[in-house]
């Protein structure tokens, strides 16, 4: 099925991050029913559909979808709750707990994910797609 960038539920994410990649391919592996679309917070996408200040800031996980911006924390928990399953249940849970306690833990990780300590936790590298997850992906 065929999206136009403004129809589609796209996750933004720092092109840039081995951290941020890994968790591209864990939101990507399951995705059974296909709903989201990938894109660089440094891409042609983000340029054309965000606002300038949210791509300045490639710390921040930005979902985008049906016009609507999720930021942080609650991209997360409305990524997880469109997995379904037991995601969605763990986002409902994640709800149960004050924002700015999950933005906390939110920012920890961001300003940690390139630190050389973080990053040797985080096994290998930059995943190669395979021809059939390429096109999920937007530039």
């Amino acid at each position: 099925m065929k999206y136009s960038p403004k129809e589609a539920s796209i996750i933004f994410y720092d092109g840039e991050c081995i951290f941020c990649s890994r968790c591209v391919h864990f939101v990507l592996a399951r995705d059974h029913k296909h709903i989201f679309r990938f894109a660089a917070l440094q891409g042609k996408t983000a340029h054309s559909l965000l606002p300038k200040e949210l791509i300045s800031q490639p710390d921040s996980i930005v979902l985008y979808e049906n016009t609507r911006v999720f930021l942080r924390s609650k991209a997360v928990l409305q990524i997880l709750n469109r997995l379904g399953g037991g995601w969605k249940v763990a986002s409902l849970i994640g709800k149960m707990i004050p924002s700015p306690i999950l933005d906390f833990f939110y920012r920890w990780i961001a300003n940690h994910r390139l630190n050389k300590k973080f990053q040797k936790n985080v096994q290998g590298s930059c995943q190669i797609l395979s021809s059939e997850e390429k096109r999920w992906f937007w530039d």
